[in-house]
């Protein structure tokens, strides 16, 4: 029996330079990487640059690619300049293209319907946030997310 692709996966600069670093990222976590899982995670337009561009602008965040069949949105960022876990900024994303920003997930349809289910998967295995973290939602396009979050 085959077991669910997981809600989230850390993503990480180094690897998001490299075009087969997702399946690289997977494959440390996992173990071995199906195919299914592969696409639930894959990067479409935009979003592989946007997360390199924003871990290397603010690497203080640690980023969260979460998984696209879930509705869980696009990304987690969780602003890790605070030792208080409980004190923690956490941002659910979701790139739109050529949109603009929109704070509190308007735009972003049923995109963000199990975000609570990320933020405890995030919470539980990792203990970096608050299982009860209530993430600010930001939709919009990616250039005009990198210019918002400075």
């Amino acid at each position: 029996m085959a077991t669910q692709p997981p809600l989230t996966l850390r993503l990480r600069e180094p690897a998001l330079r490299r075009a087969d670093g997702l399946f690289y990222l997977l494959k440390a976590r996992l173990g071995k990487v199906r195919p299914e899982v592969f696409a639930a995670f894959a990067f479409k337009n935009d979003e592989r640059s946007f997360a390199r561009r924003l871990l290397e602008r603010h690497p203080r965040y640690w980023l969260f690619r979460t998984n696209q069949q879930r509705f869980c949105g696009d990304f987690l960022a969780v602003d890790m300049a605070s030792p208080d876990v409980a004190s923690r900024r956490v941002l659910a994303i979701d790139l739109k293209l050529g949109k603009d920003v929109v704070e509190g997930g308007g735009g972003a349809g049923n995109s963000f319907t199990q975000l609570d289910a990320a933020v405890a998967d995030v919470a539980r295995r990792l203990g970096v946030i608050s299982p009860d973290a209530a993430p600010l939602r930001l939709t919009g396009d990616a250039s005009s997310l990198l210019a918002h979050l400075g």
